[in-house]
């Protein structure tokens, strides 16, 4: 009786071709029957592998199974030969996926740029030079569009927090996706007209629908923005790009315009009021860069309604296109110039909110009569608190961050203070996080005491910033210096059995200059103790 595999490896070959199909399965057999390969798996299986009897019928039907159709609830199942590799799927927010939508983007900006001008100026055209630096151009970009199909399929996508990496619901999601429409569009082979109408103008516009796939640079730009340290400089730059972008469109616009009217035949259409030579009338003879450069002032005055030495539009279409540009000029700069100054407006609000508070105190100093000296220390303050970027308020700041993340974000900001403290050192590093969300921040003023000998203890202190003096009764004399990573106060929430100050603080200790302290209190401290000790 013919086995199934013999069976289905012979109706691949029928034909005498080697099919895809074919191929797939000649590998799978070849790698079956390797006896090298099949003595080191069995080497491999080492001492702890235990032979077990199996019944001869479940043994053929086992075998019958390898031939058998894959699951369809296994999303890594083998098919045709092959396996879908889940370590191939980029993460959206991987370097790598980042670096690819760099190098689209420039693709796409490529065909944004170049695509007008090639249909409106004649010298892009006629010159060979350019023409094969053009093609050879076109189809790199081509190459990377299709490239880029391939790359957006294999992105996973994330649902409830997890990145997805089953191939079928990439290819489910990629497939229904309208951005895939978008893609098809952008590669369809509009070329091919140029077998019939030549690279001649303007029919290199044909090759416009490479732009649907602008998508692509829209997120290269809000990735930038994401992993930019300062997101608004980059808001700024893509808007004066946006708008130079459309002003040499608009100037493209402008001379094919004047290239169906007749160039030179008004004083609307191009050269207009630009007199490149004064002895000649013939403009079809002016060079690239003066078309270009002043086609695209024309299109920079016209947009922004500044109107200077311009000729007024004769004929009927002049005037339509002259309101057109008119009207999508006032509303395109509204539009950059409002973003712009609210861009402006978020740069300068922190520093305006800060402002106000110091103002605030300082109009209440000055209504109750405090005196210079002590308007001169909140001055002081105030500027400290700027100059160190602490007018943050950490728990308001992270009160939306679940437990956990707000755990690691003060892990990362503060465990290595903690660390400097040799009282911490032996202790385990759980129980160091779970002190890191309990510090109380608590800057301190030149000259302040932050405790007094013979107050109650309620709380440690871990010195952050700063340098701290301890000082006799009458402040004259120093004792100490105290400096970063340096904790006191805490014997007196210790309840250390036979103290004879009991919970009583037993030095002064005054700040020299500005100091960051941090403050642990007696009750967060033995709550920790209980919930590790357990």
């Amino acid at each position: 009786m013919t086995k199934p595999g013999s069976f289905r490896v012979s109706r691949l070959f029928r034909s005498g071709r080697l099919s895809f199909y074919g191929l797939a399965w000649a590998i799978r057999l070849f790698q079956s029957s390797n006896p090298r390969r099949n003595r080191r798996r069995v080497n491999d299986s080492g001492p702890e592998s235990v032979s077990v009897s199996v019944d001869p019928v479940a043994a053929e039907e086992l075998a019958n199974l390898e031939y058998a159709e894959p699951v369809v609830n296994d999303p890594y199942a083998l098919k045709y030969g092959l396996r879908f590799n889940p370590k191939w799927v980029l993460k959206p927010w991987s370097k790598w996926n980042y670096r690819w939508l760099a190098v689209i983007s420039l693709a796409v900006i490529y065909n944004l740029l170049l695509i007008f001008p090639r249909a409106v100026y004649e010298q892009l055209e006629d010159d060979c030079g350019f023409r094969t630096t053009f093609t050879v151009l076109d189809y790199t970009c081509d190459f990377i569009y299709v490239c880029d199909m391939v790359a957006s399929f294999l992105s996973g996508f994330l649902e409830n927090g997890i990145v997805l990496r089953e191939p079928r619901r990439l290819w489910h999601k990629y497939r229904t996706s309208s951005k895939t429409k978008l893609d098809i569009l952008s590669l369809l082979p509009t070329d091919i007209c140029f077998i019939f109408t030549g690279y001649r103008v303007p029919y290199p516009i044909v090759r416009i629908n490479r732009l649907f796939r602008m998508h692509r640079l829209s997120e290269f730009i809000y990735r930038a923005e994401t992993r930019s340290s300062s997101p608004i400089l980059i808001r700024i730059g893509v808007l004066i790009a946006i708008l130079a972008i459309l002003t040499h469109i608009n100037g493209c616009l402008y001379y094919f315009i004047s290239a169906q009217i007749g160039i030179g035949s008004d004083v609307w259409v191009y050269p207009a009021t630009a007199r490149w030579r004064t002895n000649t009338t013939d403009h079809q003879q002016d060079t690239l860069w003066q078309k270009w450069s002043f086609c695209t002032y024309w299109s920079a005055m016209m947009l922004t309604s500044i109107l200077p030495n311009m000729n007024n539009p004769t004929t009927t279409a002049e005037h339509i296109f002259h309101c057109a540009v008119i009207l999508v000029g006032m509303l395109v700069f509204a539009t950059i110039v409002a973003r712009i100054s609210r861009m402006i407006l978020d740069i300068n609000k922190k520093r305006d909110i800060f402002r106000s508070k110091e103002e605030g105190v300082k109009g209440y100093l000055q209504v109750h009569k405090v005196g210079a000296d002590m308007d001169s220390r909140v001055t002081r303050w105030f500027n400290y608190i700027w100059s160190t970027k602490q007018d943050l308020d950490e728990e308001s700041v992270l009160t939306l961050l679940p437990e956990k993340l707000r755990m690691e974000i003060a892990r990362f900001v503060h465990i290595s203070v903690l660390k400097q403290v040799k009282l911490f050192h032996e202790l385990d590093e759980q129980f160091l996080e779970e002190l890191v969300l309990k510090l109380r921040f608590q800057p301190f003023s030149p000259d302040d005491y932050i405790c007094r000998k013979g107050d109650i203890g309620r709380q440690m202190y871990v010195v952050k910033r700063g340098k701290l003096n301890v000082v006799s009764d009458d402040g004259t004399k120093v004792f100490a210096t105290l400096g970063a990573g340096t904790v006191f106060g805490e014997l007196s929430i210790l309840n250390v059995p036979g103290s004879k100050n009991g919970n009583r603080r037993t030095a002064n200790v005054r700040a020299v200059g500005y100091a960051d302290l941090f403050s642990l209190s007696k009750e967060d401290l033995w709550d920790s103790l209980k919930v590790n000790c357990v």
